[in-house]
């Protein structure tokens, strides 16, 4: 028997599933709480494989405080809801942020017929306050955020002797400001925790088009943040990585989400390379 918080573990019925080379620990848990009856709970964690009991109940103390938890802040159809699920597969809980609340509960309906627990929050990433508001509600409610992933950009065309002021601001405002206000709001928590920052880059970043400047402005703007955040928070245990994909975002093609929702598992399951070119 041992103690956690304001509960303690009378039993523990423990199995092992092996999925991606991550160990995921399951047991179903009777829990008699300091003020309250017993209940039951399936716990799931991200754990490595285990050889001793004390890494077991360690194991079973981070397991049970809480599952992992997964922000996307700009959830949609393409990359951000496949990133999602395929952190969900694998035991996370997912919060899905985006402006749009009716498009962001029939998102809800899809994990949940999945048997992913989702949740809900609405932000405008060009307001750093909304930002704020939104990653505050998702602590309060939902508890530590251990990887964020930043998916949201402004994709519109334009030459650049064509652009105007206020729309390379719009743009800079949600491709890259947008990106360092949520990274601010998770680096406090995620040092020492060995948290993790993915973000969506493009190959616009690398090579630029005359007829998306804007796009390709922020591309390159999000990846020159990425990659001096994760050097300046490596010493802080915080990783942080970039996707960069070079091709159009397409289902029945190698840039199909799904595919591309694998390289963000790659890079939170290494935790060595901090960018991923995805290209053909």
């Amino acid at each position: 028997m041992m103690s956690v918080d304001c509960a303690t573990v009378l039993s523990l019925s423990p199995r092992w599933e092996e999925r991606d080379m991550i160990y995921l620990f399951k047991a179903e848990v009777s829990l008699h709480f300091c003020n309250g009856p017993t209940k039951q709970n399936v716990l799931v964690g991200r754990v490595s494989l285990i050889n001793d009991t004390n890494h077991i109940n360690n194991t079973l103390l981070g397991v049970f405080k809480m599952n992992g938890l997964l922000v996307v802040v700009g959830a949609g159809p393409g990359i951000g809801n496949h990133v999602a699920k395929k952190f969900g597969e694998q035991g996370f809980r997912v919060v899905l942020v985006s402006r749009d609340r009716n498009k962001l509960e029939n998102y809800l309906k899809e994990f949940n017929e999945k048997n992913i627990e989702a949740f809900a929050v609405t932000a405008d990433v060009a307001s750093r306050e909304s930002i704020a508001h939104a990653f505050k509600e998702i602590k309060d409610k939902y508890g530590q955020i251990n990887v964020m992933v930043y998916n949201a950009a402004l994709v519109a065309d334009g030459k650049p002797s064509e652009l105007t002021r206020e729309e390379l601001y719009q743009h800079f405002q949600i491709d890259v400001q947008g990106a360092l206000d949520a990274a601010l709001q998770v680096i406090p928590e995620m040092m020492g925790n060995e948290g993790t920052m993915l973000f969506t880059g493009g190959g616009l970043g690398l090579h630029p088009a005359a007829d998306y400047a804007a796009l390709s402005i922020g591309k390159a703007g999000i990846r020159a943040l990425a990659l001096s955040l994760a050097e300046e928070l490596k010493p802080k245990g915080i990783f942080v990585g970039t996707v960069t994909i070079t091709g159009f975002v397409a289902e029945g093609t190698m840039f199909a989400p799904a595919l591309i929702a694998d390289q963000y598992w790659e890079l939170y399951k290494n935790r060595t390379d901090h960018e991923i070119i995805y290209s053909e």
